[in-house]
């Protein structure tokens, strides 16, 4: 299961699973991650999972900005309005960094998929 884990000096020091279809990132109470810092939006940005379109056995997921005050940052870059997460990615809102550990990744990088030519 796909999950954030959030750093400090380089060091895990909580993690999110996101084993919801949506989940929410923001300085208000009623978000699935809080994150307390003032320059951080009440809701911030949200992370989505869907089905992979080739293989539904496996997710995608998606970081989108709400149109936050402050923005956030993706490896240091500032997202595209809807952003699909890649394994070790660091996002950051306000100043907390999150890494994106997506565990399906070890699947993927296993699985060969065959694509016979057309006779």
């Amino acid at each position: 299961m796909a999950k954030l884990v959030l750093m400090l000096d380089d060091v895990a020091i909580n993690e999110y699973r996101l084993d919801k279809k949506q989940i929410t990132l923001g300085r208000s109470s009623d978000n699935d991650v809080l994150v307390d810092d003032p320059v951080v939006s009440s809701r911030h940005a949200i992370i989505t999972t869907n089905k992979n379109a080739l293989m539904p056995e496996l997710l995608d997921v998606f970081f989108d900005d709400l149109g936050s005050t402050n923005g956030s940052r993706i490896n240091k870059m500032e997202p595209k309005k809807r952003q699909k997460l890649r394994q070790g990615d660091i996002i950051q809102v306000g100043r907390s960094l999150f890494r994106f550990d997506n565990e399906q990744d070890d699947v993927i990088d296993s699985t060969a998929i065959y694509i016979p030519d057309d006779e």
